[in-house]
């Protein structure tokens, strides 16, 4: 019984290893162009190609993602609004909070 305990707890350390070192981590910023806000622009965090975390901007271009990363996450903020291309910005070793401010 008791190796059948220490199997299963094994298990679930190696399941939930995620959870264990992640870190709450808040990412911020203001979207604008050169001459004013961009309102309304998604943006997205990428994990691996995975969206984790979703926001869009306000009427004043600011905006706040806020999830749980580890110390080793390769992340992707894409930055998308209409009449707008597409910006990618790559962040990696991201261990506290970051404001990030694009277009």
């Amino acid at each position: 019984m008791n190796r059948y305990l220490i199997c299963f707890c094994l298990f679930l350390s190696m399941v939930n290893s995620h959870t264990f070192f992640a870190q709450e981590i808040e990412i911020i910023g203001k979207i604008s162009d050169s001459l004013t806000a961009v309102p309304r622009a998604n943006v997205i965090l990428k994990r691996e190609d995975k969206i984790i975390a979703f926001s869009i901007s306000d009427l004043y271009g600011s905006y706040k993602i806020t999830n749980s990363i580890t110390k080793n996450d390769n992340l992707l903020l894409e930055i998308s609004a209409l009449g707008y291309s597409k910006k990618q910005i790559y962040i990696k070793n991201l261990l506290k909070d970051t404001v990030i401010n694009s277009i």
